[in-house]
């Protein structure tokens, strides 16, 4: 079995397209972490003086008394004042959360999408162009007992996806050092849960190997890299329309669904079956506990254990879908 990780690893570490997927990786996530961070960047400018004078001006045209004149702008004065320093506050707060420890929640919710988009692709390209290639029965004709090799195969990318994540945790905690370089001193982080945080960077994990099983399994059956990326997409269609078809039914609805408050039905856990559905559940209770929203959102903050279920369930569909892989590669017929 080492052999066979190291022959991979060898093989496919020249492969330039490969490259290119885990170095665009990290690089696409410090991207959109520092454009985020350039999106905070307000400035505020309320010149009381002059606002004051054009308001005075446009009041004592109307005919008003000067009482009246004052207190009408010293009010709007007041509500201006007030309106400019809640949009400072606010501004504070966001950029508050790039800072280290909270920037790793905002590096992986600004990049999630980029990681687990970059596994498949890169199962996807790993296996398909064996195919492609014709390279398969080569591969196989060195190591006849196809599970071991498809099992070095799962090590090598399951490996890939932890050194991704590795980097990704590495950059959200070097990027904030930088930027207070640049800019100056961050604003104090939010209060941050490390449990919390924990669930959420390791859902996002198992997540990943969910992929690289769905991505493996998709293209063995379809014998094809290019035609799993299109099932994947077809399949969160799917479920999208399923999940929110069922959402509509009584006994499936989440609490709150039309905004009306009323509580969830019974069989809304059902919905965490799902695995599109039980990432974004995963993500959402896991976030919003890791770290405060940087204002009120007038929303509900949920339990931390209501992550535990959405991340079985990844669990669950990382092993179902390596079986099938399993079960698909030792049946399949290679004739490439």
């Amino acid at each position: 079995m080492n052999g066979l990780f190291r022959a991979d690893w060898i093989r496919l570490g020249h492969r330039r397209t490969l490259q290119i997927i885990v170095i665009a990786i990290p690089l696409m996530a410090a991207t959109f972490f520092l454009l985020g961070f350039r999106s905070t960047d307000i400035q505020f400018y309320f010149d009381e003086a002059t606002e004051r004078a054009q308001l005075t001006d446009s009041f004592s045209q109307q005919g008003m008394s000067d009482a009246d004149v004052k207190a009408q702008v010293d009010e709007i004065i007041d509500q201006e004042r007030a309106s400019y320093d809640q949009m400072r506050l606010q501004v504070e707060a966001t950029r508050a959360t790039y800072a280290f420890p909270a920037s790793v929640l905002t590096l992986f919710t600004s990049s999630t999408v980029v990681y687990l988009f970059g596994m498949l692709l890169l199962t996807s390209a790993t296996l398909g162009d064996e195919f492609g290639w014709g390279t398969i029965r080569t591969s196989l004709l060195a190591s006849s007992d196809r599970g071991r090799w498809l099992a070095a195969r799962f090590m090598l990318l399951g490996g890939v996806a932890v050194v991704a994540l590795a980097a990704l945790l590495l950059l959200s905690f070097v990027l904030p050092f930088a930027i207070s370089a640049v800019v100056g001193q961050l604003p104090q982080p939010p209060p941050v849960n490390i449990g919390a945080l924990a669930v959420v960077v390791g859902g996002i994990l198992v997540t990943a190997l969910a992929l690289v099983g769905f991505g493996a399994a998709a293209t063995l059956v379809m014998r094809s890299g290019s035609l799993s990326l299109v099932a994947a997409l077809v399949y969160v269609l799917v479920e999208t329309a399923v999940v929110g078809l069922l959402g509509r039914l009584e006994p499936f609805r989440p609490a709150d669904f039309f905004g009306d408050g009323k509580p969830a039905g019974p069989l809304v856990w059902v919905l965490n079956l799902f695995p599109v559905h039980a990432f974004e559940a995963l993500l959402s209770a896991g976030t919003q506990v890791a770290v405060q929203p940087p204002y009120d959102t007038g929303g509900v903050i949920p339990a931390l254990s209501d992550a535990y279920l959405p991340l079985a369930t990844l669990a669950g569909w990382a092993v179902i879908f390596v079986a099938v892989a399993m079960i698909r590669f030792r049946r399949m017929d290679i004739a490439e």
